[in-house]
């Protein structure tokens, strides 16, 4: 081989020692880019685990505060009902005494007979 030939070959492996570094270089900073883009994901991440932590909690607080509600709530229709049927006997005893046929007397036992079965 010639010098001119050494020199050519000696210029294009420096050519490919340039490129080469300058890709290192360039994964270096796309590296470093990828890590700090790790790094948000995983705080972003623990702050989503964070959140369901929380909403796990507050589920099973208002499912306990349901079951109080449920609870209210049937007793509440058991009420309805029991004012419901007292509504309608006093609509008939008022019936019957706008119709004559009870006497004033009956109409207050009647009353009272309601009245008292709280």
């Amino acid at each position: 081989m010639t010098i001119e030939e050494l020199q050519r070959k000696y210029e294009s492996l420096l050519d490919n020692s340039m490129e080469q570094l300058s890709d290192i270089v360039t994964l270096k900073f796309e590296k470093e880019k990828l890590e700090e883009e790790n790094k948000k994901l995983k705080i972003e991440i623990d702050s989503v685990y964070e959140d369901i932590r929380m909403l796990d909690v507050k589920h099973e607080e208002l499912s306990f505060e349901y079951e109080f509600v449920e609870y209210d709530r049937n007793n509440l229709y058991w009420q309805y009902m029991v004012l419901k049927g007292k509504c309608e006997t006093i609509d008939v005893v008022v019936n019957q005494y706008l119709m004559n046929q009870t006497g004033l007397e009956e109409l207050l036992d009647s009353v009272m007979l309601l009245s008292s079965d709280d």
